[in-house]
């Protein structure tokens, strides 16, 4: 009889509630590894229990309007959005075809990333400039200017 009592007062673990998994899986992006820890439990637990509750998400690359918006609108590489998905760029390309997405030439490639690479170089000069004209000292910027080599504080 006391064992059964025994079975009836036993806690229930946090991980064995649908919303608890749901809130830290799916909304704060917690994995599976960092939620087991957190409970003192093994992985394959939580992952039972994940699956239990049908909480994986699709992967963004099966949304058709996320897939345009990074590629078409965002400009996005193959690459790009395979690194984001932790995918494979051949799924990506299987994805675009699939949805109809126009797919880039290897022209229309080129000339995307040599934008973006003009604009990153751009961006590097300005800091670099704007480190020559300033320089950190203790609590505050100091104006500096440079005159052959030599930097004055104005």
């Amino acid at each position: 009889m006391e064992a059964k009592n025994k079975l009836l007062l036993r806690k229930t673990s946090l991980y064995h509630d649908k919303t608890y998994l749901e809130y830290h899986f799916s909304q704060l992006n917690k994995t599976a590894v960092k939620i087991a820890k957190e409970n003192n439990v093994s992985i394959p637990t939580i992952c039972k229990w994940i699956h239990t509750y049908n909480l994986r998400e699709k992967p963004l690359y099966k949304d058709k309007k996320w897939l345009y918006h990074q590629y078409i609108i965002l400009k996005k590489s193959n690459q790009e959005i395979a690194k984001i998905c932790r995918a494979n760029t051949s799924t990506i390309e299987l994805y675009l075809v699939m949805f109809d997405i126009p797919i880039r030439t290897r022209m229309e490639a080129q000339r995307i990333r040599r934008m973006r690479e003009g604009n990153n170089k751009n961006k590097l000069n300005n800091i670099r400039n704007s480190r020559e004209q300033y320089k950190e000292y203790k609590n505050g910027l100091i104006a500096l200017e440079k005159h052959n080599g030599f930097y004055n504080v104005l």
